[in-house]
C-alpha cells in the first residue's frame, strides 16, 4: 500500500500515545481473529501430535516505543508454523510422495487487518 510509511510518520509525530493505542488495537484484533475459525488451522490428534498446538502457540507482544524504535508483533512460536503457512513436501520412506499446500492463515489475517489498520490511522489523524 502506498503512503503507509508517511502516514505512520505523521501519526507518530502527532502523539506517541495515540500511535501506540492504534497499533495495539490492531495487534490485539489479529490475535483474537486467529483464535476463531477460520483463523488458525487445527490438525487432528495423533500419537505424535496433539491438535491445537499451533493455535496455542500464538503470541502477542504489545507495542513498545523507545526513541526511534517501535517494536510490537504477533506470531506463532511452533517450529512447524511456517510449513503450515507456506506448504511443505510430503516424504515417506525417504521419497517425496506429494506436496501439502500452505493454508496462508497468517497472510489472510494480515490481509484482513491491513485496511482496518489504515482506517484506524486515518481516524486518529482526524482527531
Amino acid at each position: 500500500m502506498t503512503g503507509m510509511p508517511a502516514l505512520e510518520v505523521k501519526l507518530r509525530s502527532m502523539s506517541e500515545k495515540r500511535w501506540d493505542r492504534v497499533a495495539n488495537k490492531n495487534l490485539t484484533e489479529m490475535f483474537n481473529r486467529a483464535a476463531r475459525p477460520p483463523g488458525t488451522p487445527i490438525g487432528k490428534n495423533t500419537k505424535r501430535h496433539k491438535s491445537g498446538e499451533l493455535l496455542r502457540s500464538r503470541r502477542l507482544k504489545k507495542v513498545n516505543s523507545s526513541k526511534d524504535v517501535i517494536t510490537g508483533n504477533f506470531g506463532y512460536i511452533k517450529d512447524y508454523a511456517p510449513h503450515v503457512e507456506y506448504g511443505h513436501r510430503i516424504v515417506r520412506n525417504g521419497k517425496q510422495v506429494g506436496y501439502a499446500n500452505g493454508t496462508k492463515y497468517l497472510f489472510n489475517n494480515v490481509k484482513k487487518q491491513r485496511e482496518i489498520y489504515r482506517q484506524d490511522m486515518l481516524n486518529e489523524l482526524r482527531r
